[in-house]
């Protein structure tokens, strides 16, 4: 009997000692958790402290010169997208002078078609060389543009075709 006892004293001495340090790891958990929102309200204090403080003139300045920086940066950035994507047009654009009555009788899409097709059988293309083909406004002129994969330059090379 007295080792059956010996058992379930053990057995409580464990118990509690479990209890005790679940207690004690929620104590910690408490303390880590009021630690972290004193902190928390201790920077939101100091924040507000510095944007309620009122700016010296050479703090104002400064701000808005960064400021202003950024945005000329980000204007510059974006003349320069546009003229990378000009010349990238430009480059696509193959411009053809001809009579007004050459232009007269000219159907773009079809011709547009017969040259794709001349590419595809002599050259062995498969995809479009010619997006568009479209008469300047004074109709003195055609525009042949090309698709992505090729450039003017290309159907000077090929105008043989």
């Amino acid at each position: 009997m007295s080792q059956f006892q010996n058992k379930i004293e053990n057995l409580e001495k464990s118990v509690q000692n479990k209890f005790n340090s679940i207690l004690k790891s929620i104590k910690i958990q408490s303390q880590n958790q009021n630690q972290n929102q004193s902190q928390n309200q201790i920077q939101n204090q100091i924040q507000n402290q510095s944007q309620n403080q009122t700016k010296t003139y050479a703090q104002a300045a400064t701000t808005n010169v960064e400021e202003n920086n950024l945005q000329q940066i980000k204007k510059q950035q974006k003349q320069q997208e546009k003229k990378k994507e000009k010349e990238k047009y430009r480059e696509k654009r193959l411009v053809i002078q001809v009579d007004k009555e050459v232009a007269k009788n000219i159907d773009s899409y079809t011709l547009r078609n017969q040259i794709n097709d001349r590419f595809f059988v002599k050259e062995n293309i498969n995809s479009p060389v010619i997006a568009t083909i479209t008469k300047s406004f004074t109709s003195q002129s055609i525009i042949l543009t090309t698709m992505s994969d090729f450039s003017a330059d290309f159907l000077l090379q090929k105008k043989t075709i």
